[in-house]
C-alpha cells in the first residue's frame, strides 16, 4: 500500500541495516581479524579484513543472498559510496536506498524487513529520522497463515511464544523511539482508508487513493524477486516459490482473513497457542 504512493518506494526485505551497524563496533573487527580463517559465519567472511569501513559495507550489502532483488548495479553502488566523504554507515545506508528509489523516480524510501522489530534502537542510532510502523495481527491468524512455512515451522506453541515475545520486545524498544506508530491488521483491512490516512499523517505524506489499488501493480513489483542462493551457490529458494508466498498481495484486502483461526486451527493447536501467548492475546483485547 505504501509502495503504491507516488512519493514512496518500499524495498523488498533488505535485511542488512542492523547487520551493517556492527561494522562500526571495534569488537566486531577484532573478532574478525582473529578468526577470519574460520568459515563458521558467512557475515564475517564478507568483510575485507583490511579495516576499510566503506569496502566492508559494500561487501555486506552486495553479497547478501537477496541482493539481486533490488536490481541496483553493483558498479553504480560502489561509485556512489566512493563519493561519500567522509564515509559512515548511516550515509552508506541512505545511499543504497536513494539508488533503489531512483529507479522509480520517488524521493522517499522504506524497508519492510520483519525482524527489524527487534532492532529499533539500532536503526534509530543509524537513522535518527526513521519512522516505525508496527502492525499487530491476532497471533492465531498469524499462526494459521504461517504454520508449515520453513522459516516458521509447525510448533504452534512456539509460534505463539515467538509472536508474544516479538511484540513485547518491539514495544519495549519503541519506548525510546521518537517516531513509532502501532496499528492493528484488522483495522487496516476493515477500515483501510482511515488507517492509511493515519499512517500518511504519521510519515508526513498526503493520502492518495491509489494506495488502496496496490494490488493492481503488486504482481509487477513482486516479479523483481529473484532466486536466493546458499553459500555454495545452489538455489536456496526459487523465485517462483518466493512469489507464491506473496501471492495475496495481488488481491485487495480480504475481511475473510480475519478470524480464520477459528476453522484453520484445531482445538489442540489453539490450546498450544494459548500456552505460548494467551496472556498477550488478552492484553491486546482479542477474544
Amino acid at each position: 500500500m505504501l509502495d503504491a504512493h507516488s512519493e514512496l518506494a518500499i524495498t523488498h526485505e533488505a535485511g542488512f541495516v542492523p547487520l551493517a551497524s556492527n561494522l562500526t563496533n571495534p569488537l566486531s573487527r577484532t573478532f574478525y581479524q582473529r578468526f577470519s580463517h574460520r568459515p563458521t559465519n558467512s557475515w564475517w567472511r564478507r568483510l575485507s579484513g583490511k579495516g576499510n569501513l566503506r569496502e566492508d559495507f559494500f561487501n555486506v550489502v552486495t553479497t547478501a543472498k537477496n541482493w539481486s532483488d533490488f536490481h541496483v548495479s553493483s558498479e553504480a553502488f560502489k561509485r556512489a559510496l566512493l563519493e561519500i566523504e567522509p564515509f559512515n554507515i548511516s550515509a552508506g545506508v541512505r545511499e543504497f536506498f536513494r539508488l533503489y528509489t531512483a529507479r522509480f523516480g520517488k524521493p522517499r524510501w522504506g524497508d519492510k524487513t520483519p525482524f527489524y522489530n527487534q532492532y529499533l534502537r539500532t536503526v534509530v542510532r543509524m537513522l535518527p529520522e526513521a519512522h516505525f510502523i508496527h502492525i499487530i495481527r491476532d497471533g492465531r491468524d498469524a499462526a494459521a497463515s504461517g504454520k508449515g512455512l520453513p522459516f516458521i515451522g509447525d510448533d504452534v506453541e512456539l509460534i505463539g511464544k515467538n509472536w508474544s515475545n516479538q511484540i513485547r520486545e518491539t514495544r519495549r524498544q519503541a519506548q525510546t523511539c521518537r517516531h513509532y506508530l502501532e496499528i492493528r491488521y484488522e483495522d487496516l483491512v476493515l477500515n483501510t482508508t482511515d488507517v492509511l490516512r493515519k499512517i500518511c499523517d504519521f510519515i508526513q505524506l498526503d493520502y492518495e487513493p491509489d494506495m488502496e489499488l496496490y494490488h493492481r501493480s503488486a504482481a509487477e513489483r513482486m516479479s523483481e524477486l529473484e532466486n536466493t542462493y546458499d553459500e555454495n551457490g545452489k538455489v536456496e529458494v526459487a523465485k517462483e516459490a518466493r512469489w507464491s508466498r506473496h501471492r495475496l498481495t495481488a488481491q485487495p484486502p480480504d475481511p475473510a482473513r480475519i478470524g480464520r483461526w477459528k476453522t484453520a486451527l484445531t482445538a489442540d493447536e489453539l490450546t498450544q497457542f494459548n500456552r505460548g501467548a494467551g496472556n498477550l492475546l488478552h492484553e491486546l483485547g482479542y477474544e
